[in-house]
Parts: C-alpha cells; structure tokens; sequence
C-alpha cells in the first residue's frame, strides 16, 4: 500500500518509504532508491524530507565515487596569491 501511494504522488508516503528502503524497515533495503523517494518528496514539498535532505548535507545519487586528493604541487600556494 505504501509503495502504491509513494508511485502514485503522495510526498508523505514517498518520505516514508524512503526512510523504511534505508533500513530494509519492511521493505528490502535500497539506500539509492531509498534515497531517490526522499528526494521526490522533498522536490514535492514535504518538511520532514526538506529537513532530512538537509541534514545529510544535500543529496546528489548521481555522483561517483570521488578521486582521491592529490598532493599540492610545490609552490602551488604562491601561484594562487600572486593570481589575486
């Protein structure tokens, strides 16, 4: 039923079955998908995943992996001051 009401539009359940996808709560555990139903309720107007999309910083569940940090190239501060 939740899953039917999340499909057809109602941001409160797409909220909740969201949250329920992050913890395999009754449902089996998905945290993209999970994620992706918080988002649509946020996109939709719902406060409680407006607040949780917040919370964790903004959500991109299109985004890769990220490289790892480079070391800074030797003088790399001062070519930095002298262009400003």
């Amino acid at each position: 039923m939740l899953q039917m009401d999340a499909q057809a539009g109602d941001p409160e359940a797409q909220f909740r079955l969201g949250k329920a996808m992050l913890v395999g709560a009754g449902v089996p555990q998905n945290v993209k998908i999970g994620i992706f139903w918080i988002v649509l309720a946020d996109y939709r107007g719902h406060q409680g995943a407006a607040r949780w999309v917040k919370m964790n910083g903004g959500v991109d569940i299109h985004r890769k992996r990220q490289k790892p940090a480079t070391k800074p190239r030797a003088g790399g501060d001062a070519l930095l001051a002298a262009r400003r």
